[in-house]
């Protein structure tokens, strides 16, 4: 096992020199923390510290900041997708009172085709752009790469609720604008193509969409300048809750059944079946200060009522 990680270590960083050739970006920057500021730190926060420290000493710039996150990104979105696609095979009949729609499945010519379309959206469109992307901003220290400043738990709490206020604000007037019938028909129909979202439907989208949720998604970040590392986390809680959203299930534990204003997967699979309306990212405020919610709500109470009523029956029949 010590080999196995050892000659994982030495490839990762190898693929690093390679990338150097072709991404020219060059930086002095700090990489060891002092160890006596690094003790006045709390365990999380020392533990990010380390991290950081540990990858910049270790991987070659380019392996850091666009490699393996990219890798990390992919491997999260293949692990979710995975794992949602595995339920839905399997249709447990305890977890089949919580798929929104209980009768629609999608055929396995339509997942097999959307997986290759997926595979190269991530490293024909999402990895140049996101190559491009990092090094225009390095080029003008946009974001910060110092060990030193390397957010605390607190400073990340608040930087990734600004950053979901900000993606909820640009997502929703762009998917808006994609619901007009030029947009629609050249751009947002192939998302519409799942009438039931899976999570495996959250990045198949036209490449002129992918380009345009990126702006969504990076508007916080643009905004506030957070340390790179705050950016990656970002990036993969963003990918989660769109997963989520778009899983097709409604847990008793999911975001919108916890989270106030949360709408998540039922919100957006209502979207997916009645095609405008419902616009809303991740919370629900947009639709309702703009009034473009297409009966949600209403929906919503008639399906709770539904399954309290199927509870009910349950236990009598128990």
């Amino acid at each position: 096992m010590a080999q196995l990680a050892v000659i994982t270590h030495n490839a990762i960083k190898d693929m690093g020199v390679f990338f150097d050739c072709y991404i020219p970006v060059q930086k002095n920057i700090s990489t060891v923390y002092p160890a006596d500021k690094l003790s006045d730190l709390n365990g999380f926060d020392a533990g990010l510290v380390n991290f950081w420290s540990f990858m910049l000493q270790n991987y070659s710039l380019n392996m850091v900041t666009i490699i393996l996150p990219f890798t990390v990104l992919l491997l999260n979105y293949v692990f979710v997708c995975g794992f949602m696609w595995f339920i839905e095979q399997c249709d447990f009949s305890f977890l089949r009172k919580y798929k929104i729609q209980p009768k629609k499945y999608n055929s396995g010519s339509k997942i097999f085709w959307a997986t290759l379309y997926l595979l190269y959206t991530y490293f024909v469109i999402i990895l140049p752009m996101y190559t491009a992307a990092f090094y225009i901003l390095s080029q003008v220290d946009y974001f910060s790469l110092e060990v030193f400043d390397v957010p605390n738990w607190k400073t990340l709490v608040w930087q990734i609720a600004v950053c979901l206020f900000f993606e909820d604000f640009g997502h929703y007037w762009l998917h808006r604008w994609m619901h007009t019938p030029w947009a629609y028909k050249v751009i947002h129909r192939r998302h519409h193509e799942f009438d039931a979202p899976s999570s495996l439907s959250t990045s198949y989208a036209h490449p002129v969409e992918i380009v345009i949720q990126g702006i969504a998604t990076f508007l916080g970040p643009i905004i506030l300048r957070p340390h790179i590392l705050t950016l990656f986390i970002w990036v993969n809680v963003r990918q989660l809750a769109a997963c989520e959203t778009h899983s097709g299930y409604d847990f008793p534990f999911s975001p919108n059944n916890i989270l106030p204003f949360f709408g998540g997967a039922d919100l957006h699979d209502f979207h997916h079946r009645t095609y405008n309306g419902a616009y809303s990212s991740n919370f629900v405020w947009w639709d309702v200060l703009c009034g473009t919610d297409n009966g949600y709500f209403e929906w919503k109470k008639k399906q709770q009522s539904k399954r309290e009523k199927d509870t009910s029956d349950e236990k009598k029949d128990n």
